[in-house]
């Protein structure tokens, strides 16, 4: 089925928007290249970097069939195609000043596809609101960075409990499609702060011990979540850094945990850049149902 002209323009403004994320990108990576201690990193961990921007790219999947979930909770009949498509096409321009633009552009391509603005407006803040709480799990893990005496035992055993009646709570009261979305959300900001992690223990930061990896991973979440709820920050961008340079003194000099920031960073983005990338590979027909 042939989408109306106007719709099809509204497509073609969606992509648009995710398009402008692509300059900034390119403006961002300049910037943090430059800024790179480049005598902290072995040859080989340049390798290492690489495939952990694929892993995290490749995480974002998950971001795109949690909003699949979303819209079906909301009554949109998305296909699992068109969603990781439109996902994948306007997530980039949350490097857009304003740190908005990812969600209009899900907006703009959801209605050229037919879809109704009310509940895709809806599914925005049914995103946030999960992946805010999602990410609020986080800090029992990051117990041991106030308790350092705590251990990890315990706060990891408070962690995986408290997702439980979360996706249990979730699942009665608002049904299972948004309980697997939260659960989704959940599994993305633990392989982001993991990949956060092990990008830092190539800077110096002492990030991949047992006692250590999931205090960073916890911190790594926190500040993520802190950079989403900011506005105006495209992407949270220098609050999050912020964040981590106040909360993981303990793991390294202060030297190294910027570098860590800056790579994280770097990772981050080129694996943003990837999953962006991705959406020509999958772009569906011009119906989205």
């Amino acid at each position: 089925m042939k989408l109306p002209v106007s719709k099809t323009w509204l497509v073609k403004l969606g992509t648009a928007i995710g398009l402008a994320g692509v300059v900034f990108v390119g403006f961002k990576l300049y910037a943090y290249s430059h800024q790179i201690d480049a005598n902290r990193l072995a040859l080989s961990s340049y390798a290492v970097l690489a495939v952990l921007a694929i892993v995290y790219g490749s995480a974002n999947t998950l971001l795109g069939v949690a909003w699949l979930n979303i819209l079906h909770h909301l009554g949109l009949p998305a296909s699992s195609r068109w969603s990781l498509w439109a996902y994948a096409t306007s997530q980039l321009a949350k490097y857009v000043p304003g740190n908005i633009f990812q969600f209009a552009g899900r907006q703009v391509i959801g209605v050229g596809a037919g879809f109704a603005n009310a509940p895709l407006g809806k599914s925005i803040l049914y995103e946030l609101a999960l992946l805010c709480l999602a990410a609020c799990h986080f800090v029992t893990l990051g117990a041991p960075l106030l308790l350092p005496g705590l251990g990890l035992t315990a706060p990891t055993a408070v962690f995986l409990v408290v997702v439980w009646a979360s996706f249990a709570l979730l699942d009665w009261f608002l049904g299972r499609s948004c309980a697997k979305a939260f659960l989704l959300y959940v599994a993305f900001l633990f392989v982001s702060g993991a990949v956060f992690a092990l990008v830092a223990s190539y800077s110096g930061v002492a990030s991949t011990g047992l006692q250590a990896f999931l205090p960073v991973v916890s911190a790594f979440v926190v500040a993520w979540m802190i950079g989403l709820v900011t506005p105006g920050i495209p992407a949270g961008l220098g609050v999050r850094e912020a964040v981590l340079i106040v909360l993981l003194p303990a793991f390294g000099d202060e030297p190294s945990i910027v570098t860590a920031v800056l790579l994280g960073r770097i990772v981050t983005v080129l694996g943003d850049t990837l999953f962006y990338a991705s959406g020509y590979f999958i772009k569906p027909s011009q119906t989205a149902k």
